[in-house]
This record gives C-alpha cells, structure tokens and sequence, in this order.
C-alpha cells in the first residue's frame, strides 16, 4: 500500500489571506537555565493544509468531526489545474474519476460555480481543492444547502488544464456480525484505527437469549444460509474487507456465512477476525477461507475475555499493519 501525504507544514506554508500566521514562542530553555525545553504554539483552524467543515459556510452545517476519517483516503484521481475548471470541463472529468477527487492547485486553480455545482450532485464523496494555502474544500457544505459560499470559486476564463493520474490509496471496509457485542468492539477498533467503512451484517433470524443461542449453534453446524437486512457497502468498491465472525459450536457464526455467500466472488483481499469462549478458531476460519474462495491475507483471534479487557493493543497493531 503506498499512502501520499498532501499535507503542508503548519510553520511554513502561507497563511490564507486575512488569517493570523503560526506562532512559536519559547516559553522555556536548557541554554537559558531553565531544568527543561518547551514551546508554545499559536494557530488557527484555517492554517496549513485542512478540510472545511459545512459549518465553517453555514451554522447548521456539520462540524468537523462529523466527517468520517474513511472519506478522507483511498482510492483517487488527482489532477493538476492551471486556470479555470468550468461545468463542462467538470462533467468531460468525472466519468474518468475514481471515488475521490483532487484537485492540485498550484497557486492558480479556480472552480466556476458551474463547476461546483456538477460537482455537488454526482456521487464522489469529497472533492478536495489544494490550493497555494494547503487549504482542502469539502462538498458536503455545497450538498447541506445547495448555496455556493465559496470566496474561492472565483470566475475566470478557462486557461490550459492538464490532468495528471497519480495513484491509488487503499479502501478498506470491516464487515462483522457480532451477537454479544464482542466481535463489534474488536470491529469498532479495527476501524478506528485503519479508518475504514463499516458494515455490520444484520440478521433476520432472532438469535438472542437462551432459544437463540441454541438456534444460532444447530444453525452454525449446519452452515444454514439465512435471510440478512440490507447492505450499505458494496465489498467490491473495496481492496481489502475485514470480516469478523464469533465462533458457535466450532463453526463460524451462519449470519457471517451468509454475508460470504451472498457477496460470492466480489471480494478482493481479505483478512479476518475471529473471536470465541476458548476454541474453534481454526475450524471457523478454515470455513470462511472456503467460502470466501481465497486466503485471508492475515488472521486475528481473540478469546472473550481478551477483547472485554481491552488486552488485544498488540495483537491488533500487528494484525493491521
């Protein structure tokens, strides 16, 4: 996986025009007699490279940690702009787009409110604009009301535009099925960390209380397949799926079965999690490979007691990396 850091240095990357510039001052120092070295840093939310929150145009726009980390990486096509990108240049591009959008500025790419507006009602997530400030717009605000706030989409004749394909960030999507919220915890925290989507698997059949978990063991030995609710993600968007099953009576849980066999022949690589009371690890796992119809790239298996206690930091990391 090759990841592309876009991002500015906050000292030394110009401030937007009327925003106050970083400031380090040295509060203490070794040289000076003090026992120790410290700084003190001074910004603001508009320095250096950045995303715009809705709310940053509109104060019933989301704030910023209502955006998903997941719609921040993965899969993109950059494209370096030297002038103006009009409506119509805007919907020549998209078709030869990948999920996400990057816009390179070079100090001098500008978007027609023609072309903010094309933008708006396709279906990319995010359409970053890097300008000469590292500043990163984001199209959710032009979605939240559909009013165009941007000072810098400024209106310009059309100069030459150059498309650049760059490269690819890995997507990444953790699919679970989780009865106890034990597998959803370990779930939360895979995604947590890899910034992934998440898609819990939702089973139409009860497998709750004592008559469920009898159910949910015969249904287990007899890889029963079952009706499941709807799907958010399409595993085939992604490069790598994390799907995470508890064990019952030896087998993997039938409701993560289910999921493999009605995404058949969609997935890319995979890896998955397992967790359990004690044992049968090895048989869910050698299940889900044959159902999957390939390899897992790498396994992780945590007993109940690990992943209650949050004792798992380790194995996690590894498993992730």
């Amino acid at each position: 996986m090759i990841l592309y850091d876009i991002s500015r240095d906050i000292l030394t990357t110009q401030p937007y025009e009327g925003d106050p510039a970083p400031q380090v001052t040295v509060l203490s120092s070794i040289e000076n007699g003090d026992a120790y070295n410290m700084t003190q840093v001074t910004m603001c939310t508009h320095n250096a490279t950045h995303i715009d929150a809705p709310k940053h145009f509109d104060d019933d726009g989301a704030t910023i940690g209502k955006i998903r980390l997941s719609h921040l990486y993965g899969k993109c096509t950059v494209v370096t702009i030297d002038g103006v990108l009009t409506g119509e240049d805007m919907e020549e591009l998209l078709p030869h787009c990948k999920k996400r959008l990057i816009l390179h500025g070079r100090g001098n790419a500008y978007l027609t409110s023609s072309a903010a507006q094309v933008v708006a009602k396709t279906a990319l997530e995010i359409l970053p604009l890097l300008t000469p400030f590292g500043k990163v717009y984001h199209t959710k605000s032009l979605k939240s009301n559909n009013k165009l706030k941007y000072s810098a989409f400024w209106l310009n004749l059309l100069k030459n535009l150059k498309f650049y394909y760059f490269g690819e960030i890995m997507s990444i999507l953790v699919a679970y099925y989780s009865r106890t919220e034990v597998t959803k915890k370990l779930a939360e925290a895979i995604a947590a960390e890899t910034g992934a989507d998440i898609e819990e698997i939702v089973s139409k059949v009860k497998y709750d209380g004592k008559i469920g978990f009898a159910r949910g063991g015969k249904d287990a030995i007899s890889e029963k397949i079952i009706d499941l609710g709807p799907f958010e993600h399409d595993v085939s968007d992604y490069d790598l799926v994390y799907l995470g099953v508890p064990v019952w009576a030896g087998k993997a849980a039938n409701p993560m079965i289910s999921y493999i066999k009605q995404n058949e022949g969609k997935f890319n690589d995979v890896k998955f999690f397992v967790t359990a009371g004690g044992s049968g690890f090895e048989g869910a796992i050698e299940q889900m490979e044959k159902y999957v119809g390939k390899a897992p790239l790498k396994t992780l298996t945590l007993v109940t007691k690990q992943v209650k206690h949050d004792e798992f930091d380790e194995e996690l990391a590894s498993f992730i990396e």
